[in-house]
């Protein structure tokens, strides 16, 4: 997260996307706008300013999931 952000704004965003992935256990409601809701109460940030974050995010995401699924395992995260 922090290879991938310099603001302190976008780290909120970032660190408040980890959290639900870290609680998902413990998350009920997994529609769209329930999430955006949860991330603009811990980071205190416009929907639009999370958009732009996420989408930032998928990217090395999308790297993961591929090596995964072509290797079975996950060797280093490079953003």
């Amino acid at each position: 997260v922090n290879k991938l952000f310099n603001k302190e704004k976008d780290l909120k965003i970032a660190y408040a996307v980890v959290e639900i992935f870290r609680n998902s256990d413990r998350i009920d409601v997994y529609n769209k706008k329930a999430l955006y809701l949860y991330i603009r109460e811990i980071a205190d940030c416009q929907t639009q300013h999370i958009t732009k974050v996420i989408n930032k995010l998928m990217e090395p995401q999308r790297k993961i999931r591929e090596e995964y699924y072509n290797t079975g395992k996950i060797t280093g995260i490079d953003a």
